[in-house]
């Protein structure tokens, strides 16, 4: 593991990667916590588990995955942008649903993002669903293997 500088709509976070997984705390209020952001180097999401869950038992033992666009500043820092297409995902699946259409919608139509720049990202998170959550085509356990070992004790 080594430390890597994350710069996203949160700020500059310092977190630590092993160059697939990069990961970063967070305070949410709506968690009342730090809560960890898991951010899939070459699958352009970023997962979170439970980040509303003082709002109600029906946030809780949730994950929330945002479609980001990841971009290699250095060795030891990326930019993420927040491509305002969300996916909530209830325990670990195989039910999850897409959120925030709305937002996206609104960004493409005001070119706050383009066609070009979600293309790629859009063809990477339906492999991860694909790989991860599709009733009976999943090939691959969720929560993704590849964040085991970031994940909090506490988890």
């Amino acid at each position: 593991m080594r430390k890597i500088l994350i710069h996203s709509r949160l700020g500059e976070i310092e977190g630590f990667t092993d160059g697939v997984v990069a990961a970063f705390d967070f305070f949410h209020e709506d968690a009342g916590e730090d809560v960890r952001h898991y951010v899939l180097l070459n699958e352009s999401v970023k997962l979170m588990f439970e980040p509303w869950k003082l709002k109600g038992p029906e946030w809780r033992n949730h994950w929330y995955i945002d479609l980001v666009q990841i971009n290699p500043l250095s060795d030891s820092g990326i930019e993420l942008k927040d491509l305002f297409l969300d996916v909530w995902i209830k325990g670990t699946g195989p039910l999850y649903k897409f959120i925030d259409l709305d937002e996206f919608g609104e960004a493409l139509s005001t070119n706050t993002i383009s066609a070009e720049e979600v293309a790629e990202p859009l063809s990477h998170l339906q492999a991860f669903l694909d790989r991860h959550l599709n009733f009976g085509f999943a090939s691959e356990a969720f929560p993704p293997p590849c964040i085991l070992p970031f994940m909090p004790e506490n988890m």
